[in-house]
């Protein structure tokens, strides 16, 4: 009696804990919130949120965090321009004003916001370009003899190039409504 008393206690401690412990939502938010890498209390339930979320169960919410104070898994390659730039649109050539004898940046060309862009075996990996303000253009000559043209060149006073992520799985924490955060793993 006594030994099966023991197994059952053994059961209930290796899968009761972990399966009946609900992850405190509003504990979650608060950590992600912060930096939540480096508080001890806080890892243990975030990783378990992560998990949840990887097994499809979704983030858990907290009712008590009030209007638009709330997190959100979404899926994004790229971060969110710096402040103070936009992302270039697709197509669209940039460079930036430099302190070279050229006086500007070799040209970079534009993803747009990469909302939509999917890695594919063609071009696997991509960088997303957010520009400050335009300055002007400038012309350069593209290919040779016959075959070459002139093209424009928008020239801003601050260009970032943002290198993808992957994998593209984000958890977005949003302070009143504004994104505060975001958290990859």
């Amino acid at each position: 009696m006594k030994k099966l008393l023991y197994a059952a206690l053994m059961l209930s401690a290796m899968f009761g804990s972990s399966a009946a412990r609900a992850v405190d939502g509003c504990k979650v938010l608060l950590c992600l919130a912060g930096n939540w890498q480096n508080f001890a209390t806080c890892r243990p339930d975030v990783e378990a949120a992560m998990r949840e979320v990887d097994e499809g169960r979704g983030l858990p919410s907290c009712d008590e965090s009030g209007a638009g104070n709330f997190a959100r898994v979404d899926t994004a390659y790229f971060d969110p321009c710096p402040d103070g730039t936009t992302p270039l649109a697709a197509g669209v050539a940039a460079a930036q004003i430099a302190s070279t004898e050229s006086g500007y940046s070799d040209p970079v060309v534009g993803i747009g916001d990469g909302a939509n862009w999917v890695p594919t075996q063609d071009v696997p990996q991509a960088q997303q370009v957010c520009v400050g303000t335009q300055t002007g253009t400038f012309a350069i000559q593209v290919g040779a003899g016959q075959d070459a043209n002139t093209e424009f060149v928008n020239l801003y006073d601050r260009v970032v190039v943002m290198d993808m992520y992957t994998p593209p799985r984000v958890i977005d924490v949003f302070l009143n409504n504004a994104l505060y955060r975001r958290v990859r793993w």
